[in-house]
């Protein structure tokens, strides 16, 4: 229901916006704008387009029209933005000068083509500089002291390639961590993408003394094809935690995975099940949790979690989405303290859509945990 919200009012502002194009571009007659149309809502709704395309043959084009179609979203989203910034402006102008316009229609769309290129170049270096976030936690449990890279929102496919999957390892084990956690959105929206560019393989490159484990994001059910995930995961040496626990050996540290929550709002079940999983923990060892969306931070919390990591809110990927993001979790992003537990959320390694960031950066995270011994 949320998606197809989003998709009508982004083809809504498609659009007003193309109507205003057409408007400077003096765009009247019929024969040209049977051309202008089709052209501009293609252009548009390219990302959608891709989507459809790969549901039945994923290729080499299909990628293309998704990279295009990933940067059409932003562009769009930030032309709406200038567009009613400027026309605000326009209007206060025109209404207390007694001047007919603030600029020449051809001069200000210029001006908007520059800066829609502007955000588009400095978004995609930004999207693409992965920066490393270092965190010293001190927790009150008898654990030696035990590096963890923390890492989500990969989302492998179409518009990622295989010398990213290669990044993402390389960044990974120059840290020679003790734990990895891959906190869900580990592909993107297609399986078939992924395999087609063998970018699962990678992954089993990482090392980690104590093992890689990883749990389900949304997108992987947005793929409809996540026991495959897990199988082929699991098969490049990550072990998937689904509502489950793990024991690290010799560290006192067990390790709880929660199943994505998806649409359903946290409710008892999600109580009960975190609250089994802790039974079959010894109450010495350090709980630390891996759950995609920080939709849970107060359960966890109340049951006695040391740690809990999560990704899934990019910190809004574009500003000022963030501002949303800080309004629907209770941490979108960074390291919070709830009570005695530390709530962790990273902001991505990887992005929806585009390649590009605004307001937010691509990280990878690097956890020192010290306990009392």
């Amino acid at each position: 229901m949320g998606l197809s919200v989003i998709v009508i009012a982004y083809f809504l502002i498609s659009i007003y916006l193309s109507r205003e194009l057409a408007g400077v571009l003096e765009i009247k007659a019929i024969k040209y704008k049977l051309i202008y149309y089709p052209a501009y809502f293609t252009l548009s709704m390219s990302y959608i387009l891709s989507r459809l395309l790969a549901t039945y043959s994923p290729n080499d084009f299909t990628d293309v029209i998704a990279l295009v179609g990933g940067h059409a979203i932003p562009t769009t989203f930030y032309a709406t933005i200038i567009l009613i910034v400027y026309k605000s402006i326009q209007f206060v102008y025109v209404k207390y000068s007694g001047q007919a316009q603030l600029l020449p229609p051809q001069f200000a769309f210029g001006l908007l083509v520059v800066a829609l290129l502007a955000i588009n170049i400095y978004g995609v270096y930004n999207g693409t500089q992965h920066v490393t976030k270092v965190y010293d936690l001190e927790i009150n449990k008898n654990i030696p002291d035990t590096k963890i890279v923390i890492v989500s929102d990969l989302h492998l496919g179409k518009t990622t390639s295989r010398a990213y999957a290669e990044q993402l390892v390389a960044d990974i084990n120059a840290q020679q961590p003790d734990l990895v956690f891959i906190v869900g959105d580990i592909i993107d929206s297609d399986l078939e993408s992924v395999l087609r560019k063998d970018l699962l393989t990678p992954l089993s490159g990482i090392k980690s003394k104590d093992g890689v484990y990883a749990v389900l994001g949304n997108h992987e059910y947005i793929s409809k094809r996540p026991m495959e995930i897990i199988k082929l995961l699991g098969a490049n040496n990550i072990k998937m935690l689904v509502d489950q626990q793990q024991e690290i050996k010799g560290r006192n540290i067990s390790l709880i995975g929660l199943n994505d929550i998806g649409r359903r709002s946290p409710d008892t079940r999600d109580e009960k099940t975190l609250q089994l999983l802790l039974s079959r923990i010894p109450s010495k060892n350090a709980v630390l949790l891996l759950d995609h969306q920080p939709k849970r931070i107060e359960i966890a919390s109340r049951n006695g979690i040391d740690l809990a990591t999560s990704g899934h809110t990019h910190k809004g990927q574009y500003w000022p989405n963030g501002y949303i993001t800080q309004a629907l979790f209770l941490n979108d992003w960074g390291l919070k303290k709830f009570e005695d537990m530390y709530s962790l959320v990273t902001c991505g390694y990887g992005n929806w859509g585009a390649n590009m960031r605004m307001g937010s950066q691509v990280e990878l995270v690097v956890v020192n945990l010290k306990g009392v011994m």
